[in-house]
């Protein structure tokens, strides 16, 4: 929404269709462009697929944000290989997929912004986290390598580091806990930010915005920190 209103075409991709078509629906409501492609991020030709369709569509692909991503809490020791590998595929290999056939196109016309979503647990540490650790430390590495292969043709590339961000995903993180560990959770985590509070969506978005506008021109490889403190405690 925020890109639609700054004057974006969008390209809304999602594995869930009831929650993509409601998001190309709300930007046009608001008399922004905006469109839906349905595709599961860990699917190679889906991916193709996306790229293709939004540059056959706007005649370009400006700037691609990698932000599907799912977490786990579990010990180590009672985490199963399937979900190992699933955690490793969105969160890894969705960033790989959208990369790759971007910068396809990205190359031709030598410019470009890639936008990859990490996490402070790509820099820290966490119990009952770690193939989710794993995986955002992986996408900063990611992040900052392919930064340099894409230099050369003036393509920029970096990732957000949120902290807690009140959505879906952190109510079903939060839920996880409280079985693991009952009592006054949300406290907790918000303990742990210094500012007092949790993100909001928009307050990434920003940094998204930022990482793709212009006025990032002389920022690549950067893992942008959007914490509220968490980090520098």
């Amino acid at each position: 929404m925020l890109f639609a209103h700054e004057g974006a075409k969008v390209v809304a991709v999602d594995i869930d269709e009831t929650a993509g078509n409601r998001t190309a629906s709300k930007i046009k409501q608001a008399q922004g462009e905006g469109v839906f492609i349905h595709a599961d991020v860990t699917n190679e030709p889906d991916m193709e697929r996306v790229v293709n369709q939004t540059v056959s569509k706007w005649g370009k692909l400006d700037i691609i944000y990698n932000n599907a991503g799912i977490i786990q809490v579990k010990k180590l020791i009672d985490s199963t290989v399937s979900e190992w590998d699933r955690l490793m595929s969105v969160n890894l290999k969705g960033l790989f997929l959208g990369s790759k056939y971007a910068a396809k196109h990205m190359i031709e016309r030598r410019e470009g912004s890639i936008i990859n979503t990490a996490s402070i647990y790509g820099i820290t540490g966490a119990s009952h986290y770690v193939p989710y650790c794993t995986t955002k430390g992986g996408a900063i590495a990611f992040t900052k390598a392919l930064a340099l292969e894409l230099a050369p043709y003036k393509i920029r590339v970096n990732c957000i580091c949120p902290g807690v961000i009140s959505t879906p995903m952190f109510e079903g993180e939060l839920a996880a806990w409280n079985k693991i560990q009952p009592g006054d959770n949300v406290s907790v985590f918000k303990a742990q930010h210094p500012i007092g509070r949790f993100g909001e969506p928009i307050d990434i978005a920003n940094a998204a915005l930022y990482l793709a506008s212009d006025e990032s021109s002389f920022v690549t490889g950067s893992a942008l920190i959007v914490d509220g403190g968490y980090t520098a405690a």
